[in-house]
């Protein structure tokens, strides 16, 4: 009898094995044919999703390329675990795959273990499954600043992410290619599997992407730059280092735009026929008191308050309207409050 229950064991745990297996495949045929990641009928069971189900590497890349998925996966273990979850991130509306071999090892071994986190990536119309760099927060930066074939001059991003004993940070990622570029931070104090907070200040033109990059709230910064090829998303990644200087970030700019309004401050100025009134331009930008139209070809009062609003009275001393200065400028430097 013992033996008879033991083989019940065996087989109901195989059907199981073979259920997740093709709950796993049905998922990904779904997203393929409907072209979304995100797909959020695709993996329903949260049970099944967090257990994990046993894959085999011939099996799966066997199942990418029934659907004609490309993938990147240079070192892969031939037996693992795939773990399944929605993205935190609103922005990154992708499902997130962790594939492991650990529960499959000796506990000595464990520590010569793969874990790797992969996701889902549309490029056109083709469908890739992807490596992530570190977490989601950084791929999403990565992919954003991939993605955007224009974008404003120069934005800040921010972002925790985690670093390798080499401390290396990818700034900038290829998808179609699978080519990464980054930065090593020698001088920072940087330890591994530590999670730290990081800004990057980018500036992007026709030409290439320059990045200010600074880890842990540190005053030291590192500066890098890439130069893009031309031919839309099929771009070269060659990297050179440039000087500080060379670079200022949107706080920069938006100190330049302040010291500019303060130069205004307790003046009295009539507005055009359009009821602005323009103060300069900084970086290109225009500096500009935008008031309601029937306040054109009047005089008015520009003043600054302590808390960097620019305030705007008529010559009855009324208040017409305060601004302050914009963290993202489209148009205009002067945002209503």
């Amino acid at each position: 009898m013992a033996g008879d229950s033991r083989e019940d064991i065996s087989v109901i745990l195989e059907k199981e094995h073979s259920q997740n297996v093709k709950y796993f495949e049905h998922g990904v045929a779904e997203i393929a044919h409907l072209s979304n990641p995100g797909y959020a009928g695709a993996f329903p069971n949260h049970e099944i999703n967090t257990n994990g189900i046993l894959l085999n590497k011939g099996d799966f890349l066997k199942l990418l390329k029934n659907y004609k998925i490309d993938s990147y996966i240079k070192h892969f273990p031939d037996n693992f675990h795939v773990t399944i979850k929605y993205s935190p991130i609103a922005l990154f509306k992708k499902w997130i795959f962790t594939f492991s071999d650990l529960r499959l090892l000796k506990v000595s071994d464990r520590k010569k273990g793969y874990t790797h986190e992969f996701f889902f990536l549309i490029i056109g119309t083709h469908l890739f499954f992807v490596p992530m760099i570190t977490n989601v927060a950084h791929e999403n930066f990565l992919l954003s600043l991939y993605e955007k074939t224009h974008c404003e001059q120069q934005f800040t991003a921010r972002f925790n992410t985690y670093f390798s004993k080499e401390k290396k940070l990818a700034l900038y990622k290829d998808y179609i290619k699978n080519k990464t570029t980054g930065v090593t931070l020698t001088q920072a104090d940087i330890h591994p599997g530590a999670l730290y907070p990081v800004r990057i200040d980018v500036f992007r033109d026709t030409r290439g992407i320059k990045f200010r990059v600074q880890v842990n709230n540190n005053r030291h910064t590192v500066t890098h730059a890439i130069k893009l090829s031309r031919g839309g998303k099929r771009r070269e990644a060659a990297s050179s280092k440039i000087q500080t200087r060379m670079l200022k970030n949107a706080e920069d700019y938006r100190k330049e735009v302040f010291d500019l309004c303060k130069t205004f401050d307790q003046v009295t100025r009539s507005t055009n026929k359009f009821a602005n009134i323009a103060l300069g331009r900084i970086n290109k930008i225009p500096v500009l008191v935008n008031l309601p139209a029937k306040y054109c070809n009047r005089p008015v009062k520009i003043t600054i308050s302590r808390n960097k609003e620019i305030i705007v009275f008529d010559e009855k001393n009324l208040l017409l309207k305060c601004f302050v200065i914009s963290g993202n400028p489209k148009s205009n430097w002067l945002e209503k409050k």
